[in-house]
């Protein structure tokens, strides 16, 4: 018996949706287009590229006396040194003879930040079992494509903090 109910109403339900696909139906109905707006495209802001002598200018601001050394030969010693193209070391006077060092890797591809990162704190690990007062850590400057490490000792952590700050991304 159900059967029987059922038929009639799938028919209907048919030449109701063929009349309304035809055209057929309330012809008061007037169709609302509606437009999707004009899809804006939002452009991530472009970082800066940056190399080592624009953090020397900003050591300079910050009224840093500081000498510069070529890191290039110590950048063939790091396993990823394709990823890196330049190093520079800006080394700052601590106390006791010791230096507050900014060294400043330039990446050539700086989508192998995370691991040299990782490589980099692998060799920090060892220094720091070697003389338990030396810090290192990393400043981010607001570039992708520079890789900015700090090393003091316990002893300079005033000066490696207002080095920081001198540099640090704003």
């Amino acid at each position: 018996m159900r059967k029987n109910l059922l038929t009639p109403v799938l028919c209907v339900s048919a030449i109701v949706g063929t009349l309304i696909l035809s055209g057929c139906g309330n012809s008061a109905v007037t169709p609302v287009v509606t437009t999707t707006p004009a899809a804006t495209t939002q452009t991530a802001p472009a970082t800066s590229v940056m190399t080592g002598a624009d953090i020397g200018t900003r050591l300079t601001a910050g009224g840093f006396t500081f000498t510069v050394e070529d890191q290039a030969t110590k950048i063939a010693k790091l396993m990823t040194k394709d990823t890196v193209s330049k190093g520079t070391k800006f080394k700052m006077k601590g106390t006791d003879g010791n230096n507050v060092d900014v060294t400043v890797l330039e990446l050539s591809k700086p989508e192998k930040i995370s691991d040299l990162k990782k490589e980099i704190d692998a060799q920090f690990a060892i220094v720091k079992q070697i003389s338990p007062t030396m810090n290192t850590g990393f400043i981010d400057v607001g570039a992708e494509n520079l890789l900015v490490m700090i090393s003091y000792r316990t002893a300079d952590k005033d000066l490696a903090t207002k080095v920081t700050t001198s540099i640090a991304k704003k």
